[in-house]
Formats: structure tokens, C-alpha cells, sequence
């Protein structure tokens, strides 16, 4: 059985890898490098899932990803950026779902989803948006799961199709415009 620590290398003899193993399976710190030498990834893994605190960087060196992860799937704040250092993604993961309070960028820095409490933090409602700006789609969640209208639109503004949700599911007529 593979224990211990692991190291691989490019073929010009620059690090490439270092993890550890523990009974086969990935467990302990990691890094990742580009054949650069620039750092391309850190983390940690727990019985072969992800966990703890991840980093990801562009081979140029600027930060691309900062996540928490648990049991493999993001939890807590996660930041991501573009290679030019703009935003293009900033939240809340739960168990691997983005949580209310998300935002989402286009390249162009222009909005592409954000989430947002209302009623009382009752509902989360979302909104999406093309690379100009102009609404694409809405729709509303509660605990997780669709719920309410949901509508998208042409790029012409018009209606396409709306229906709505209740606890996740489909609620009744859903209908489509031409």
C-alpha cells in the first residue's frame, strides 16, 4: 500500500506534483505546479476527498480560486477570478450548492447572476444576465429548492417561457410565447 508523501516531475526535471498517501488513497497536503515552476494548485485531502482550504492560480501567478471544501464538495466562501484579476465569481457554498448572496460575473465585469435574500430572507431570488446587461432569466428558491415563478426571456425582452415551482418541483401550466 502506498503511505507517505509522493513526488512527480516534468520531463525538464521541474516539480510537477507533491501529494501524500495514506492506505492508496490521497490524504494530507497537496501541490501542483505548472511546468514553469509556478504554483498551479494547494490543498489538503481526507481520505481520498477534498478538504480544507483550496487555492488555485493562473500559470501567470495571479490567484485564480480560494474555496473551503468538506467531504469533496465546496463549503463556505468561495472567490474566483479571471486572469486579468477581475471577479468573476464570489459566495457561499452549503454541501456543494451556491447560497443566497451569490454573484456571478461576465468577463466584460458586466453582472451574469446574482442572488439575493427578500421577503424577510424568506426567498432567495436570482436573476441572470447576457454579457450586455439585459435580464436573461429569474427565478426564485426557498431552502434550496425552486420555488415560484421562473421566467425567461428573449433578447428582445419579450417573455419566452414561465411556469412555476413549488418546494422544487413543477407547479402547474407552464407556458412558452413565440
Amino acid at each position: 500500500k502506498q503511505n507517505g508523501e509522493s513526488v512527480s516531475y516534468y520531463e525538464n526535471g521541474q516539480l510537477k506534483e507533491r501529494m501524500n498517501w495514506k492506505d492508496d488513497v490521497p490524504h494530507g497536503p497537496i501541490e501542483e505546479y505548472y511546468e514553469n515552476g509556478q504554483l498551479k494548485l494547494k490543498g489538503q485531502y481526507k481520505n481520498n476527498n477534498s478538504d480544507g482550504y483550496w487555492e488555485g492560480y493562473f500559470e501567470n501567478g495571479q490567484l485564480k480560486i480560494k474555496a473551503n471544501i468538506k467531504d469533496g464538495k465546496e463549503n463556505g466562501p468561495f472567490i474566483e477570478y479571471y486572469e486579468d484579476g477581475n471577479l468573476k465569481a464570489k459566495g457561499e457554498f452549503k454541501e456543494g450548492e451556491k447560497k443566497c448572496g451569490w454573484i456571478e460575473n461576465h468577463p466584460n465585469g458586466q453582472v451574469e447572476l446574482k442572488k439575493e435574500f427578500i421577503n424577510n430572507n424568506q426567498l432567495c431570488k436570482s436573476n441572470k444576465y447576457r454579457i450586455n446587461g439585459q435580464l436573461r432569466s429569474q427565478w426564485f428558491e426557498k431552502k434550496g429548492k425552486m420555488h415560484g415563478l421562473e421566467v425567461y426571456y428573449y433578447e428582445n425582452g419579450q417573455v419566452s417561457w414561465k411556469g412555476n415551482h413549488k418546494d422544487g418541483n413543477s407547479d402547474g401550466l407552464f407556458e412558452m410565447y413565440y
